[in-house]
């Protein structure tokens, strides 16, 4: 069986990034990208008002590889916004690409990442025919430095449910993968969305229109700096402590509140089924279907503290 792709079978990648005052490690994740094995990259980025220098970043590396990546300056919209306006600028005008990718700013991208991904995504597109198709993978969290925290973010997944890609959402955006049918139906419908996690939304389309395809393998040095770290070098009472305190009672929640939007969009695409599973969490706050959905098969994560932290947030309220 192959493991690679060989020359003669390359694909090409447009990969989709929103930069922000992202100087500080921007150019090693360029240099990254533009080092991907077996498969033709370019760039399209969006900046959402930086005020740092991440433009002149952007523009000398422009000049090292001409026609390979393209910059659109915007003003600041925020993460979910921005990648939500390179999926629209993608479908317009850059249509000629096999696959299109997310990536963040401040990451490390091994070598093979995207290979690995489109091997993987190749298996299932014959048997998809024109379908929204999407991959994800697992993350090895680095520090600043990119010294390892934790070579797997995600113990190994048994299989991906439709509990699981709504509670416990595995498609972080930097290691997502995607054919342009997902493309289409996303920008479709995302006005519809309280838009809150562009990859949360792209994630619930491949997996409930098309196919999601989760590797438990990681590609990419997830950076984890600042207000953005995982907290491993605190104790379990000080993680729960600092999670708690984002719950916003009497509020919709984010689960809630996309699912509902979903239902509503994309109801004639789903089967009665489908529909039926998404609606129960749509619904999770009445009457008794907190605690049946608390005691569903597939509610637990691949942690202890992530299962009981998810718990917590059903009972109150917060999912």
């Amino acid at each position: 069986m192959n493991t690679y792709i060989n020359k003669e079978q390359q694909f090409s990648v447009l990969v989709l990034m929103s930069t922000y005052n992202g100087e500080k490690y921007l150019q090693e994740q360029l240099d990254s990208i533009f080092a991907q094995k077996n498969v033709k990259v370019d760039i399209l980025v969006r900046d959402d008002g930086s005020t740092d220098s991440t433009i002149s970043i952007i523009k000398n590396v422009m000049q090292t590889y001409p026609e390979r990546i393209f910059l659109i300056q915007g003003s600041n919209m925020g993460y979910a916004r921005s990648f939500t306006k390179l999926l629209e600028i993608a479908e317009k005008e850059y249509v000629h690409y096999d696959y299109y990718a997310f990536s963040d700013q401040d990451d490390v991208w091994l070598p093979q990442k995207l290979s690995q991904a489109i091997l993987k995504l190749e298996k299932e597109k014959n048997k998809l025919l024109c379908e929204a198709l999407g991959y994800c993978s697992n993350l090895t969290c680095v520090d600043s430095q990119v010294n390892i925290i934790s070579p797997k973010f995600r113990k190994k997944l048994n299989e991906i449910t439709d509990i699981s890609i709504i509670l416990n959402p595995m498609c972080t955006g930097c290691t997502m993968v995607f054919n342009m049918k997902a493309i289409q139906l996303y920008i479709y419908y995302s006005h519809q969305f309280y838009l809150k996690y562009h990859d949360y939304l792209m994630g619930l389309i491949c997996f409930f229109l098309g196919k999601l395809v989760y590797d438990d393998e990681s590609y990419i040095y997830y950076r984890q700096h600042g207000g953005n770290q995982i907290g491993a070098k605190r104790n379990f009472s000080q993680r729960m402590l600092t999670r708690f305190k984002y719950f916003r009672f009497g509020e919709k929640s984010i689960v809630e509140r996309t699912c509902t939007d979903f239902l509503l969009a994309y109801k004639r695409l789903l089967s009665v089924d489908k529909q039926q599973k998404i609606r129960k969490i749509a619904q999770y706050k009445k009457g008794i279907n907190r605690w049946k959905l608390i005691l569903s098969k597939g509610i637990s994560t691949d942690s202890f503290e992530r299962s009981f932290f998810l718990k917590c947030k059903i009972i109150f309220g917060q999912l």
